[in-house]
């Protein structure tokens, strides 16, 4: 299902606070207030199902410091690791993870190529033993979602090798071939899943076409991507859209997440407008807290610790060697 992109979600969230006067609040105002539902409902996800959220990194050894470990990615929640493994030629090699206080018998000054565990310290990911070289590591983590912003236009034409493309609809305020100016630089998005496909430079503007630079780039990386000059490699498509440096112009999260953005944003807006009966976290917090719980419904759970009592249904082991009573 596609999910409305953000320049229809302020509509919508206009309309479901009843504004009155459509300069109550501008565009770039409602949006700000969607990327605090949307940090709200990210919160919820990760503590009730985290599965959408997760993605995986891969990390060199080469990049493992004794005294840092490795650096966490910038769009971790809140340092959250659920997985790791070492990647062996012939099969993935899974590494547990243990409390930093319970490895010390594992850091007895060897070092390993696949470590027997990994633990948490401040904001480093550190391996026991320590590493020294040997295999790259799959880290999977909880990934907060890019934020919202508006769009710029929606990709009508692709033209040859991607180096330009024709819009519909282009909002020309947010775009700009200057290169001194950060409006230059836009974000491709998928228009299914909302995902950054890749960063690219404005070298002109023309009406709706857009074209992109593919030399002489001004900058080399803005907001912690890369900026591309293989456009092709990009993979742009029909119905992308092409938004700000700053995020996404297409929620990365399910279409019932999508619904508590719309209310929050809302109910925070009509707040802001005398609305006494307008409430966010009450009532919104726990529907959202529901509904995240709700999508857990029907699949499969892992039990980190297994209870072998006779008050879980075990049945009682019977004694082989039974004590002799007195």
């Amino acid at each position: 299902m596609r999910v409305p992109n953000t320049a229809a979600l302020v509509t919508e969230i206009r309309e479901q606070a009843d504004e009155k006067n459509v300069n109550s609040f501008t565009d770039e105002g409602i949006v700000r207030a969607m990327n605090r539902g949307l940090r709200f409902v990210t919160s919820q996800l990760a503590r009730n199902w985290e599965e959408p959220l997760v993605t995986v990194v891969r990390l060199s050894p080469q990049s493992y410091n004794r005294d840092t470990g490795f650096q966490l990615p910038n769009d971790i929640f809140e340092n959250r690791v659920t997985y790791v493994e070492a990647v062996v030629s012939t099969s993935p090699v899974p590494i547990p993870f243990r409390s930093y206080s319970s490895v010390s018998s594992l850091k007895n000054g060897a070092t390993a190529s696949v470590p027997l565990a990994m633990y948490m310290r401040g904001n480093g990911l550190y391996t026991a033993p320590h590493i020294n070289g040997g295999y790259d590591l799959d880290i999977y983590y909880v990934r907060i979602p890019d934020p919202l912003t508006l769009p710029i236009g929606r990709v009508n034409v692709v033209g040859s090798d991607s180096a330009y493309v024709v819009l519909d609809d282009i909002q020309l305020d947010r775009i700009s071939a200057s290169s001194d100016q950060r409006l230059s630089y836009v974000n491709v998005i998928d228009g299914m899943t909302g995902q950054i496909k890749g960063t690219l430079q404005v070298s002109r503007v023309d009406l709706s076409k857009v074209s992109f630079r593919t030399s002489n780039l001004t900058r080399s990386e803005v907001e912690g991507r890369p900026v591309s000059t293989d456009t092709a490699a990009v993979g742009m498509a029909q119905d992308d859209w092409l938004c700000p440096v700053d995020g996404t112009c297409v929620p990365q999260i399910g279409q019932f997440a999508v619904t508590y953005i719309v209310q929050y944003a809302a109910a925070e807006i009509g707040r802001a407008l005398g609305d006494a009966a307008a409430q966010i976290s009450a009532g919104i917090s726990l529907r959202a807290e529901e509904a995240a719980s709700q999508q857990r419904t029907g699949r499969p759970s892992v039990v980190r610790v297994k209870n072998r009592s006779p008050a879980w249904g075990v049945p009682r082991i019977r004694q082989l060697y039974p004590t002799q009573r007195s």
